[in-house]
């Protein structure tokens, strides 16, 4: 059996804000360094096949303790980086809409096929996440990987591997620093066996929720 959690990167100060970060290479706040420290604890018994990363530094920062603790060195993948949010990238929902209501209003009615100005659809996330999973599965049968990525990306991973739509994967939330485990089981079945756990963190994160990206920050 293959297990693979999928983490999410701990709190930014945008992510306090409500600032679209996408690409963006903002680094850890001080919470979100103390929800890094807690998740490294709480997979410190782990031993990891392999670990998956984006290149982002707030996730680099997440993963760093984790992979010195499983002396696993981090194999960088930026098929997991965040969704482009192009031309809405470091403002809060109020200010995109300002912007551009007639552009905002339609991307929030459908983000799965419209795009920010510059940025990726729901469904180019989806094929960068489903084309990652398809790697892994084929150079791995068992044992467990961490996978640490981003809120948006998290969710199209968690949709490709339960077999669902592009859409689906709005129906997520992924807080900073959650852990995610998928099985695959050795007759191909997968199984969904934890969501969006928080509760190795001493204090609960921030609401994922945000108009502005429905599939997290």
């Amino acid at each position: 059996m293959l297990r693979v959690l999928a983490v999410r990167h701990g709190q930014t100060n945008w992510n306090l804000t409500g600032r679209n970060q996408g690409h963006a290479d903002i680094p850890l706040d001080e919470t979100g360094k103390q929800q890094a420290a807690d998740l490294a604890k709480a997979l410190s018994h782990e031993r990891f096949a392999a670990i998956y990363c984006s290149p982002m530094q707030r996730v680099l920062q997440t993963v760093e303790a984790i992979a010195r603790n499983a002396n696993c060195e981090p194999i960088i993948d930026s098929r997991l980086i965040e969704r482009n949010y192009g031309s809405w990238e470091g403002l809060t929902q109020s200010e995109a809409h300002s912007n551009d209501p007639e552009r905002f209003d339609a991307y929030h009615a459908d983000p799965t096929i419209l795009s920010p100005p510059n940025g990726e659809t729901g469904i180019d996330v989806f094929c960068r996440a489903g084309y990652f999973a398809a790697d892994i599965l084929k150079s791995h049968h068992e044992g467990t990987i961490l996978v640490m990525s981003h809120g948006g990306t998290i969710s199209s991973l968690i949709a490709v591997a339960i077999g669902a739509s592009p859409a689906t994967a709005n129906a997520f939330r992924i807080r900073n620093c959650s852990v995610t485990e998928i099985r695959f089981l050795p007759n191909g079945r997968r199984r969904l066996v934890r969501f969006d756990d928080v509760s190795h963190l001493a204090e609960s994160p921030i609401d994922a929720y945000s108009g502005l990206q429905p599939t997290g920050k």
